[in-house]
Order: structure tokens, then sequence, then C-alpha cells
């Protein structure tokens, strides 16, 4: 037994006489005057209806009863699953009038004794009791009610827990109740990549039509989560199963067409009661300006004296910040104005207003431009930074060649006569006349006659006309000239050892004369050493050089190689060693050997050795020359042909190279 009670629902009490006696007697348990039970023992079950039992035993033989203990049969137990708990309400939604739910929490009076104690808890934490029940209505039951009503939507799961005090058991009961609670705010805008969430304070989303990215509507917060969020853009619509819809934009879809239009994105919410359902926004989308450039005049073609009206905006957003007015032939800015419109008048044309005029307009987004091409009727002239020559030169057997540059508007027909005898030679095999288009009103005509001969060596017309006005004449002479080639340098015949006694022969090539050397041009009209000398590969094709002999003209070399000159007598001695610097320099020839001016009309040559690497003839040996007399010959074989050459290992040379004996400069 536990605190007077039977634990359990019944009990099996024996009750047997203790005292000898005659007769002798036996024990009799007695409900009121009705004996109970069999030889002593009686079995007691729990009845709801009489909770303490009450019995008493007694002696009883022939001689009569005699009174003996009594007992008060009590039960104190608990049966599982015999808590029973209701709510009156499953679902509540927190916006209506009346928001609390009343939970009941019962167990029938045969399923427990004593009278049990009641507590509830929410979700784990004791939020009441324990505390008494109180009989139901027909008696049958101990129950208890507790109140709920949260300030937060959720699921909330209440526990109710029926305890035995006597045997300090309990079984508890739950059940679960959702109360719905709508979003506190409107359905929000997130656009991805921008540092705010949710729309501006305008109802604004602000976009750049080259945007590629997602535009969300979420609804945030609320029990449970809104469902069916749609969100619509234009075109483009997402409907969600949740709280969140997406629309993707994409350079196709997010246009500057889309610009002011209206977003919507809704959401519906279980609780029924959520009235912020519905936000609206308006998309801002940026683009470049759209240019719009017009002139006065449907026309592209105009006669010189017209005049003509520009007129160019732009429209963006942001709104242009500046237009502008350029011409693409040297991109000449014509007019600039900070804002998104400006005009310009073209009075009275002239033939260099032909060209492409471009109208752009600029703001954060970028630039945008649109162009208009124009042309002036007007007469071939000669560019204006463009002189031509009275004389072409051409090497007999070669190509002669020339462009023209001319600016003029329609293009030219162009014939070449040759002003002899008035031949056409437009169309002739070896005379080509071609017109080339640069930038407008610019052009070039070229002129190639090939295998020149003799008879090409006259002078020539050049017609461009192109209909308009006086055609453009150019007249000009065919000037035979000549070119020079530097000197080669064939293979090593000797080389001159310092034992040995200089000996007649050919000297070895000179090495290519290099670049530090100059050659003094030499022509009939060009006395000698009348301007400075000039690099040989610098040398321009019109420079002529005297003949190397009568008999053998320089046919197309302007300095001929050594080996091609005509053998005088005389010979040149080399006086350095071998790999031994200073090279030696072969100085200009001089009249006489003490005298240091220029080569007259005929004097002995001289040899000037050694001297200093790379002097030219201006500058004049560093040391006295040694002079070796040769025999006279005519001073036109070699008149002002410099011979400079390198021998020994010097800094700008291959060291491989050696003075050699014997140079023959006949």
């Amino acid at each position: 037994m536990e605190q007077g009670y039977f634990i359990g629902k019944s009990a099996r009490c024996t009750c047997r006489a203790t005292s000898d006696g005659y007769p002798r007697g036996s024990a009799q348990w007695y409900k009121g005057d009705q004996p109970v039970g069999t030889n002593g023992d009686l079995d007691i079950t729990y009845n709801k209806n009489n909770p303490e039992q009450v019995y008493t035993c007694e002696a009883m033989s022939t001689l009569g009863r005699k009174p003996g203990s009594t007992l008060r049969a009590k039960f104190a137990f608990i049966d599982p699953d015999s808590v029973q708990i209701a709510s009156s309400s499953s679902k509540v939604n927190l916006c209506d009038n009346n928001n609390q739910v009343q939970v009941t929490c019962d167990i029938s009076r045969d399923h427990v004794s004593p009278a049990p104690t009641f507590s509830f808890s929410v979700d784990g934490p004791r939020s009441q009791g324990p505390q008494p029940g109180t009989d139901s209505s027909d008696g049958n039951y101990y129950q208890s009610r507790f109140s709920l009503s949260p300030d937060v939507g959720g699921q909330y799961q209440v526990t109710c827990r029926v305890t035995n005090n006597v045997t300090n058991t309990w079984q508890d009961k739950s059940t679960q109740i959702t109360f719905n609670k709508s979003p506190p705010g409107p359905p929000q805008v997130t656009v991805a990549g921008q540092t705010y969430k949710g729309i501006s304070p305008s109802n604004i989303v602000t976009l750049a039509e080259d945007y590629i990215g997602d535009v969300t509507c979420c609804v945030e917060e609320g029990y449970p989560g809104a469902h069916t969020t749609q969100l619509k853009c234009g075109q483009l619509e997402n409907t969600g199963n949740g709280n969140t819809a997406t629309v993707r934009f994409t350079t196709d879809t997010l246009t500057r067409n889309l610009d002011g239009t209206v977003c919507i994105c809704t959401s519906q919410h279980d609780s029924g009661c959520y009235n912020n359902k519905e936000t609206r926004y308006t998309l801002n989308v940026l683009y470049a300006p759209e240019v719009t450039f017009t002139k006065s005049s449907p026309r592209t073609e105009f006669n010189k004296g017209d005049n003509l009206d520009f007129t160019c905006s732009g429209q963006g957003n942001p709104d242009p910040t500046s237009v502008m007015l350029t011409r693409e032939r040297n991109d000449d800015i014509i007019k600039s104005v900070q804002t998104a419109h400006l005009t310009q008048a073209l009075d009275s044309l002239e033939c260099l207003d032909t060209g492409v005029y471009i109208c752009s307009g600029q703001n954060s987004q970028g630039t945008t431009s649109k162009n208009i091409s124009i042309s002036v009727n007007c007469a071939q002239q000669f560019s204006p930074l463009f002189s031509p020559p009275p004389k072409v030169d051409g090497v007999l057997g070669e190509t002669a060649e020339i462009d023209i540059e001319i600016y003029g508007y329609p293009e030219p027909s162009v014939t070449l006569h040759r002003i002899l005898d008035n031949a056409n030679l437009t169309s002739s095999p070896r005379h080509e006349v071609k017109y080339t288009s640069t930038v407008a009103p610019f052009g070039f005509v070229n002129v190639t006659i090939s295998d020149l001969e003799e008879a090409d060596y006259l002078t020539y017309t050049l017609t461009m006309d192109n209909g308009v006005g006086n055609a453009l004449v150019y007249s000009f002479y065919l000037n035979q000239g000549t070119y020079m080639v530097p000197v080669e340098r064939p293979d090593i015949v000797n080389t001159l050892q310092t034992t040995e006694t200089p000996r007649q022969g050919h000297y070895e090539a000179i090495d290519g004369i290099h670049n530090t050397t100059y050659a003094p041009p030499v022509s009939t009209s060009s006395p000698l050493l009348s301007r400075p000398g000039q690099n040989i590969t610098e040398t321009s094709a019109d420079t002529h050089t005297t003949l190397v002999s009568a008999s053998q003209p320089p046919g197309n070399a302007q300095y001929e190689t050594i080996p091609d000159m005509v053998q005088q007598s005389g010979l040149y001695n080399s006086t350095s060693p071998q790999d031994v610097e200073p090279p030696n320099i072969y100085r200009r020839p001089k009249p006489d050997t003490s005298s240091n001016t220029d080569l007259d009309v005929s004097g002995p040559y001289n040899n000037y050795a050694p001297g200093d690497h790379g002097e030219t003839p201006e500058t004049g040996p560093r040391s006295q020359p040694t002079e070796t007399t040769v025999t006279s010959f005519p001073a036109t074989n070699y008149v002002n042909v410099e011979l400079p050459y390198v021998a020994g290992n010097s800094s700008n040379r291959k060291p491989h190279q050696q003075a050699y004996e014997n140079v023959d400069m006949s």
C-alpha cells in the first residue's frame, strides 16, 4: 500500500482468527451485515462509484460474532493511454476577432484514482499547472482547460499531463494547433547585382538595357509562407508555388520598350486576411541615346553655293548630356552642345563640304551615332597639300610611276596624251591610268609607264574631267634617270701579309659601303661637292653619276661596282697589315701630293692610308697620309665615288674582315 492506497485496481485481503477458544471459531469478512469473501479471504476491485469501500473482519463461532478490525479499501492507479485532449479549433487565423483556442484535457474516472492533477505545456516548457481538475458535467471524467492565444503565427504543440500524485506516475497527450498569421508587409522586389533589397520609396526599379539577370518578388514572414506568388513584367510572367516568383531579363527581353512598364507582384496567404498582397512598381530602363539625324533637304547631291541645315538630337534614359556633329574625314567637331538638340547650317556649300557627317549623343549608358553623307558637285582640283612635280624620272627599261592627289565630285574620267603627237595612251598596253577614291571627295590618279624606251622621254598631258566646270589638266616631262646600287664584295682573292711585298693584280672587293659613309651625287649640272654627300642607301632615284667610260655606260646603276669599272693603268697598294686597326680609307683623289683641295678635271690619284675607321671625305684624315703617285687617267671615270672600306676588327664590322693588297682602281 502507498499512503493508505492499494496500488492498482484490485487487491486480496486475508482475515484470520488469532486466539483459541471453545468452541473453535473462524474469521469472516463483512460488508455491512453481509458476509463477503471465503474462509477469511476477500478480493476487492476498484469501483469508481465507491472509491473507498469499508469492510470489517469478525470472529464467528457457535457462541456468536465478535467484532474485529475495519478495512477502508482505496485504490491508486492511472491507466495508460487514457488521457484525452481536444481543442476548439486546429487552425486559427490571428487576424480574426476571436483568435483564442480553448484546449480541454480529461480522463475517465475508470482510468485514474484518486483524482489527478493537470498541467499544460506549449512546445516543451510548462505553461500552466499542475492544478486539480474538475468533474465533468456527467460526473464520469476529471478534466482541465487551457487557453492559447499567441502573437506569432506558427504551429504549436500543446501537451496535457495527467499525474497520479499517489503513485507519482503520469500520462501525456498532445495536440497540434496552427495559428495563421499574414505577412506584415507587401511583396518585396530584389534586383540581382544591386545593393538594395525591395523597391525604392517611389516604387521604381532601375535597370540598364543590357542587364542580364533576375528580378525576384518575395513575400517575407507570415505563417505559413505565402503561396501562389506571381510576378508579371510586360510579356514576362512567372508564378511560384511558394512565397517567391522570379523573372529573368536578357538583352532580348529587357529593352527600352519596357521603360515605364508597370510590373505587378501578387501573392496569396492561407490566413485569408493578407490585405497587402499586391505590389506595383515601375521599370526604369536606362539606355544610351537614340539619335535622330536629319537634313533640310532630301537630296544627297548638292551644287556649290547651296545651303543645307542639319538637325541632330538624342533621346535616352537618362537624357543625353551632350550631342555632337562631326565630319568623319578628319574627325572635325563642327558643333557640340551640352543639351539633347542642336542645329547647324552649312551656308554656301563648298567642294570640301562633301563627306560623311556624324550625329552622336552621349549619356551615362554610352554613345550612339547616325551618319548622313552628302556630295557637292565641283570640278576636280589638286589636293591642298599636293604640289604636282613638273618632271618624273624613269630609268631606261624600268617602270616610271606617279600618283596625282586630287579632289572633286563626281569621280573623274582620266586620259593620258603624249604632247608630241597628241596620241591617247590611256588604253596602251604599256600605259596604265587609274583613279582610286580614298575619303570623299579625295582620291588619286596613278599613271604607270612600263618598259621605258628612249622614245618615252617626252612631255605628257593627264586630263581629269568629272563633267563639272573645267577639266583638270596636268603636264609633266618624263626624264631619263639612273639609280645607284651598293658596291658588291666578291670572294676573297688574296690577303696581304705583313711580310709580303705588294703584288700586281686586283685587290679584294670592297666590303659593302657602310651606312655612315657618304658619296656626293654627281651630275653635269652639279659641280663636284657642290652639295653634301648622302647615304648610298638613301640616294634618290634622280641622282646622276658620270659614265664609267665612253665605251661602257653605267646602265641601271648609279654607282658601279668595282668589277664593272674599266681598268686603267695604275695600282693602289694597301700598306696596312692584316687584322690591324685603323683601316685603310681611300681618300678622294687630289690634284697633287701636297694640297688638300678637291680633284680638278685631271690629276694624279693618291692613296691616302692609313686613316681612321668611319671617317668621311669631309673630315679628312687624322694623320698625314702616305702618298703613292699613280699614272694619270681621266677623272671622269671616278668622279666623286667614295671607296672607303673597313679592315681589321672594328666594332661595327665582322672580325674576320682583313686588309687586302693590290687594289686596282682603274
